[in-house]
């Protein structure tokens, strides 16, 4: 008998059946809830005719959105941003021997396609419905933008995919479904987003979909659409433009506003103006709970911080030389002031606040009294090695696994406890009003117009605290605009996919992964820290296939569909 997985969009008998039992574990504690009926009797259009059963419902459709603070959601490791660990499905990627059975997103294809599926249970149920047209209006703008994320998240990852906007029935219909051309699930998106931002309302963030972000879902997707990739090696030029003014309306709303200090859009409770949308979390929802863990930050945080991190994201040596230096020139300039052993000084302000490095100085945990505790709550994080013989003076994180020299600190809470109940439930940003600006950069460049695009990354780059950029060419501009993207959204699982877009995997992915050996030399006095670079190797065996463009539909899918055919080259 063939196997029938979630991907293939359970019947709605079974679907229905999880579906009230997951709308009464979600209400067991409101007592209005119970009071409609018996819990036995609530059947499919008790659903669509109860505006907090449907709210629930749609509520319950925004796990669609992962967090990708770690591990298989996450793409940084597959780039040249940050190191995998050794065992990992990204190493293997990096490595180029990743396969239909081992792919990084292995649970992405079954997972989007079974949200779809209650997506499109939604969609066929809701015309039938008699709540508040105007709420049953908001929550349909919702439902597209919901949809249209998970389609876009797809073709992200797989290029062309399966696109079904329906139920098909048991006994009538064949499960098994061919893909449809990129392009062609892209169309339906963007016409999934034009009717959603009609929808919608337009609100700051407040943990759901609104006008904004179906607008900013839009110009991404757009963009991402009219890259060398997908239109063989250029760029498509009329879909640049519609990015470009997608982006633009999201900014004359008026509804957002960059932060003043970078640092803030990541922190919680109070969510910054910045953020468009984003996955929020509380005490019930938190995006870890491992062995009693409740923070993704032992994945981020240096090695030995506390008892449970694993120095997981440990940044490399490419990012950190990509933050400018202060005066605006890159550290390859001769004329930039660059010093090679005194690394970290003068340089964007971004990097101290996105990058830990030696000498930066974060929140101790409660609990932490070592060598480098500042006695104010602080701790001096270190990578050196002791080259003179005094071994209090070693580093925390270096000595005990091998290190790149770096930890992430802009998605990190230093000071929040690792294990139990914890105060702050950082979101998961997905967009910015900064990207907005960055797209129109990228199109503005890429048609031509050379001071559009300057002034719209100055606007991300004043903000920043960096110098305006003047008197670029079409060439330098296009790397400038390509860095300023990598600075600004590093750790927010946006380079791998400007990776492979621009299709600079083989000049960025096929060379070591290498991070920075500090040496600190007690011999003399004052001791000194001595930076060797290019000696700290972490993955010697990186290397690059055309096919890692897209990634490979696991192969349980292929088997279960008899029309489904495996990414190119797996």
């Amino acid at each position: 008998m063939k196997q029938i997985y979630i991907s293939k969009l359970i019947p709605k008998e079974i679907f229905l059946g999880i579906l009230i039992l997951v709308i009464l574990l979600a209400t067991s504690c409101s007592e209005d809830i119970l009071d409609i009926k018996p819990t036995t009797d609530i059947s499919e259009a008790d659903i669509f005719q109860s505006e907090e059963l449907l709210k629930f419902y749609v509520n319950g459709r925004y796990y669609a959105f992962p967090s990708f603070d770690f591990g298989i959601q996450n793409t940084d490791p597959m780039s040249d941003d940050v190191n995998a660990p050794s065992n990992g499905s990204a190493k293997a990627y990096n490595q180029g021997i990743t396969t239909s059975s081992s792919g990084i997103p292995q649970d992405r294809w079954a997972v989007d396609y079974g949200e779809i599926r209650d997506a499109n249970f939604f969609f066929l149920k809701i015309g039938k419905s008699n709540i508040d047209p105007a709420v049953k209006t908001t929550l349909t703008g919702e439902m597209r933008f919901i949809r249209a994320w998970l389609y876009a998240d797809l073709v992200g990852l797989y290029g062309d995919v399966i696109l079904v906007t329906d139920l098909p029935q048991l006994g009538q219909d064949n499960f098994d479904k061919a893909k449809s051309p990129y392009h062609e699930v892209v169309n339906f998106i963007i016409s999934e987003l034009d009717q959603a931002t009609v929808e919608l309302p337009n609100i700051a963030f407040n943990g759901r979909a609104s006008k904004g972000a179906a607008l900013a879902l839009k110009a991404r997707t757009l963009l991402y659409a009219a890259s060398p990739l997908h239109n063989n090696g250029s760029y498509d030029m009329a879909k640049l433009a519609l990015a470009k003014q997608a982006a633009q309306e999201v900014i004359n709303l008026n509804t957002y506003s960059l932060e003043n200090d970078f640092a803030n859009i990541f922190k919680a409770p109070n969510y910054s103006n910045e953020i468009i949308f984003a996955r929020t979390f509380n005490a019930q929802h938190i995006p870890f709970n491992l062995f009693g863990v409740t923070s993704g930050d032992r994945y981020y945080l240096p090695y030995a911080y506390s008892d449970v991190d694993l120095g997981y994201s440990q940044p490399l040596q490419s990012l950190v030389d990509a933050f400018e230096m202060a005066n605006g020139l890159p550290i390859d300039n001769i004329a930039s002031g660059y010093n090679l052993q005194n690394p970290y000084s003068n340089r964007d302000p971004r990097l101290s606040k996105s990058i830990i490095h030696q000498g930066s100085i974060i929140q101790a945990l409660p609990s932490v009294t070592d060598n480098f505790d500042n006695g104010d709550g602080t701790v001096t994080i270190r990578y050196d090695k002791d080259k003179g013989g005094d071994s209090s003076k070693n580093g925390n994180s270096y000595t005990t696994i091998l290190n790149s020299g770096y930890n992430v600190l802009k998605r990190a809470s230093p000071g929040q406890p690792m294990r139990g109940i914890r105060d702050v439930y950082k979101p998961c940003v997905y967009f910015r009003l900064a990207e907005m600006y960055l797209i129109i950069a990228e199109a503005e460049t890429e048609l031509g117009n050379i001071q559009p695009a300057i002034n719209a990354l100055n606007v991300v780059r004043k903000r920043a605290g960096m110098p305006n950029l003047s008197g670029l060419s079409s060439t330098e501009l296009r790397a400038r605009y390509r860095n300023e993207r990598r600075v600004e959204f590093a750790f927010e699982n946006l380079r791998w996919y400007d990776i492979t877009r621009w299709m600079i995997a083989p000049q960025v992915l096929a060379k070591p992964a290498l991070g920075i050996r500090i040496d600190r030399n007690n011999s003399v006095l004052p001791a000194v820290d001595e930076y060797i670079y290019n000696s700290n190797v972490l993955d010697n065996n990186r290397t690059w296939q055309n096919k890692l463009y897209f990634m490979p539909i696991p192969f349980s899918e292929l088997q279960s569909n008899s029309l489904l055919v495996a990414t190119p080259g797996y």
